[in-house]
C-alpha cells in the first residue's frame, strides 16, 4: 500500500515563495513606456553645496533663466518695509517699473518712498538708517561721507551716459547758434555757462572741463553760473546764460519752445560716465543683508524691462513701461517720449567703477575734495552679484 510522504518544512517554504512570485507576476500591470518625468523645481535647482557658476557659464545662461527666478515662491513672513529716497524723475524708472509690475511684492518687500532732490541731501538719513536706499547724482558729497567713516555703499547703476543715451545734453541759446556765434567748443570762451550744483561740483562739471581741455581751454576761460536744472530754461528765455548742460525732459521742452539748440549729449563728450547711482545705508546693507539682496533682484528686473523698452525698442515692453513712467515720474506728456533722449541704465545693474574713480580724481584735482575716498569701501557689488546669480545675465 502506497503511503503519502509528508512534505518537509523546507520544501513548504520554497513552494510558498514560488507561489507568491507567480501571483505577483499575474496581477502586476504591464508598464507603459513613457519619457522620464520632468524634474521638479527643487530637483532642477543646484543645491547649496554646488559650486557657483563661472563667468563663462553665466554668460551662456539661457534667456529663460529669469523666468525661473520670477516663479520662485514668495519669501515667508510679513512684508519687509524698505524706505527709498527718490526725486521721482525719469532716471528712477527702474524702481517704478519694478514697483508697478509687482517685482518688489514678489520679493515680499513693501516699497515706500521719501522725496529728496539729490543723493547728497539723503546722506544724513542714510547714515542714521532713517531711509534704507538713496538714489541720485554721484557728487563730492558721497565721497566725503566715506571719508567721514559713514559706510554708505554704492550698490547699483541709476544713470549711465552709455553711447546713444545722452539724456543730459549741452545746449546753446538758439539765437547764438542760429547766428553762428557759437558753433564749436572754443566759441564758449568768455560765455556764461550754467551748471547745476556748480559750487559743490557735479558730473557735468567734469564733462565741460573735459570738452574745453580738448580745444586748449579750461574752466577759467568760461563764466560758470550756478543754476539748478529746473531754472535753466527760464535763464535761457531771459538771456542770462548762453549755454548749459540740461537734463531731459527739459531739453526737449526747451527745444520745442525755441529757447536753445541741442548740441550733443554728454555721451559724446564722456562716454559711459557714471552719472547717478543707487546707495544703501550701512544698516540696510549689514543688518538686513538678505532683504537688501532681494531688493536688488526686483530692481534689476525693472532695469531689464526699461532696456527692453528703450534699447531693444520692443513695442510690447514699451507699451507696458510708458504708462508706468507717465504715472510715477515728472514726465507726463506721452508725446514728449518720442522726442526725449533716454538715460542709460545697465540691465545687469553694475556701476562703472573706472568712471567713478576718474571723477573722484577730478574732484580732488579741482579742490572739491581734500583727499580720495577708498572706493573699495564705497562700491559694493555683492547685491548686484546676487541678482545676477539669481536671474542670469541680461540677454541682449
Amino acid at each position: 500500500m502506497y503511503r503519502k510522504r509528508p512534505l518537509s518544512f523546507g520544501l513548504l517554504i520554497t513552494f510558498a515563495l514560488v507561489l507568491s512570485f507567480l501571483i505577483a507576476c499575474a496581477v502586476a500591470p504591464t508598464p507603459t513606456p513613457t519619457s522620464a518625468p520632468a524634474p521638479t523645481k527643487a530637483a532642477a535647482e543646484p543645491t547649496k553645496a554646488a559650486p557657483a557658476p563661472t563667468k563663462a557659464a553665466e554668460a551662456t545662461k539661457p534667456a529663460a533663466a529669469p523666468t525661473k527666478a520670477a516663479a520662485a515662491p514668495k519669501p515667508a513672513g510679513p512684508p519687509e518695509k524698505v524706505i527709498v529716497g527718490l526725486k521721482g524723475n525719469a532716471p528712477d524708472a527702474g524702481f517704478f517699473i519694478a514697483l508697478d509690475k509687482g517685482y518688489f511684492a514678489q520679493q515680499n518687500i513693501e516699497f515706500t518712498t521719501q522725496s529728496f532732490d539729490t543723493l547728497a541731501q539723503s546722506v544724513p538719513p542714510l547714515a542714521t538708517g532713517q531711509i534704507d536706499v538713496g538714489a541720485g547724482g554721484l557728487s563730492p558729497g558721497i565721497f566725503n561721507a566715506v571719508q567721514r567713516d559713514i559706510s554708505i555703499k554704492v550698490v547699483a547703476d541709476k544713470g549711465l551716459a552709455s553711447p546713444g543715451m545722452g539724456s543730459t545734453a549741452l545746449v546753446v541759446r538758439k539765437d547764438l547758434w542760429d547766428s553762428g556765434a557759437i558753433k564749436e567748443i572754443k566759441d564758449l570762451k568768455g560765455r556764461n555757462v550754467a551748471l547745476n550744483a556748480a559750487k559743490a561740483g557735479s558730473a557735468t562739471h567734469v564733462v565741460i572741463d573735459m570738452a574745453l581741455s580738448k580745444v586748449g581751454l579750461s574752466l577759467k576761460d568760461i563764466n560758470i553760473i550756478d543754476v539748478g536744472f529746473p531754472d535753466m530754461n527760464a535763464a535761457f528765455a531771459s538771456k542770462v546764460i548762453d549755454a548749459s548742460f540740461q537734463i531731459e525732459p527739459l531739453v526737449a521742452k526747451g527745444v520745442e519752445q525755441g529757447l536753445f539748440h541741442r548740441w550733443a549729449g554728454i555721451d559724446a563728450f564722456y562716454p559711459n560716465q557714471q552719472v547717478a547711482v543707487v546707495a544703501y545705508s550701512p544698516k540696510f546693507a549689514k543688518e538686513r543683508n538678505e532683504v537688501a539682496k532681494r531688493f536688488m533682484v526686483a530692481y534689476v528686473k525693472g532695469l531689464r524691462d526699461y532696456n527692453d523698452a528703450f534699447v531693444k525698442r520692443d513695442k510690447k515692453a514699451r507699451d507696458e513701461v510708458l504708462p508706468i513712467l507717465m504715472k510715477n515720474t515728472d514726465l507726463k506728456d506721452r508725446s514728449l517720449y518720442e522726442k526725449v533722449e533716454f538715460i542709460g541704465l545697465n540691465p545687469d545693474g553694475y556701476v562703472n567703477a573706472d568712471s567713478i574713480a576718474a571723477d573722484q580724481d577730478w574732484y580732488v584735482a579741482n579742490g572739491f575734495l581734500n583727499s580720495k575716498a577708498n572706493l573699495k569701501e564705497l562700491i559694493d557689488n555683492q547685491f548686484v552679484d546676487y541678482a545676477i546669480q539669481t536671474l542670469g545675465k541680461y540677454q541682449k
